[in-house]
């Protein structure tokens, strides 16, 4: 547990800053298991890192942005999802799978992340607007749906 209080002190100051190192970590402390803190904090930290660099996605990374949205709704609600940006890293991890045509898992995301999204956001701003247009383009399997602009009304 000493150990997950030194991610945390680390991450406090601003550090974790690279993939490797938030890696390193995560392996050090994998025995803690997926569901503790230390743990799920790194594994946001690391899609957040990979959603930084351009490219595809490494396999997993999907799954491990679902695991974490549904875990923090499951232990804390939708406040603690959106608190911790959750929604947000499933979101932009669902948007560049389907733009990868991984449509099956961008949309098991996007539907993971609409419930959520629709009890803190306005209908038609940002995340929200963004997560309908997705699911809109794994239902049609057609990226391209994510460039245009949902009609008002």
């Amino acid at each position: 547990l000493e150990e997950a209080l030194k991610v945390q002190e680390e991450l406090a100051r601003g550090g974790l800053t690279d993939l490797a190192e938030v890696e390193r970590w995560m392996q050090r402390l994998e025995a803690l298991g997926q569901r503790h803190w230390a743990m799920r904090t790194l594994q946001r930290r690391r899609l957040g890192l990979l959603l930084q660099a351009p490219g595809d996605l490494p396999p997993g990374a999907g799954q491990a942005a679902l695991d974490g949205l549904l875990a923090a709704v499951e232990d804390g609600g939708v406040g603690a999802a959106t608190q911790v940006a959750w929604d947000g890293i499933a979101l932009a991890t669902a948007v560049r799978l389907c733009r990868a045509k991984v449509f099956v898992q961008s949309g098991t995301l996007a539907a993971a992340s609409l419930p959520v999204l629709r009890l803190v956001c306005i209908k038609g701003e940002g995340l929200l607007d963004l997560a309908e247009r997705l699911e809109e383009a794994c239902r049609k399997q057609d990226p391209s749906v994510l460039d245009a602009k949902h009609d008002a009304g």
